[in-house]
């Protein structure tokens, strides 16, 4: 199962990273505050960062591609026949395996967890309702990652989930 979720995490890393360049044409849609909000989930970044989104994937990607990282977010949907529902720790077991301690992100109801893969640093913001998991991965290259990770507290600061 781990090594299905890497791989997964790897393919959409790729197909983020294409995105980068200069299109002629863009390619996503950008927002003129920078207040993106798909499935009942609000992020507030800026205006530089363009949406990808597509189906259940979120992705925000910063232009020049980035610069700022990027933001992806995922709704996990809890089977409401479900036996025994999940926690949130369980749930992030299932991104970043078994035994992730969790960190409260000041000032939210969330949790967060980092975690270094290659040359990136991925934050891990997980929020739950009462019908689903959130997971939003702000990311960048591990070498910027200690200049953004203010910029991306500030970030997660500003979710909201419905």
């Amino acid at each position: 199962m781990k090594r299905i979720l890497q791989s997964l995490f790897a393919l959409l890393l790729c197909l983020c990273l294409t995105a980068c360049g200069e299109p002629s044409t863009p390619q996503g849609t950008p927002s003129e505050d920078g207040v993106f909000t798909h499935r009942g989930l609000t992020v507030t970044l800026t205006a530089d960062f363009v949406d990808y989104s597509e189906g259940e994937q979120f992705i925000y990607i910063s232009q020049p591609c980035m610069v700022d990282g990027y933001c992806h977010a995922k709704e996990e949907i809890i089977d409401p026949s479900a036996t025994e529902m999940p926690t949130l720790t369980q749930y992030a077991e299932l991104w970043l395996g078994e035994g992730v301690t969790l960190t409260p992100v000041a000032d939210t109801p969330y949790y967060a967890a980092t975690t270094t893969r290659q040359d990136l640093t991925v934050w891990c913001v997980f929020a739950e309702t009462d019908t689903s998991f959130y997971l939003i991965r702000f990311t960048a290259e591990t070498v910027a990652y200690p200049t953004l990770e203010p910029q991306f507290l500030l970030w997660a600061q500003s979710i909201e989930v419905e």
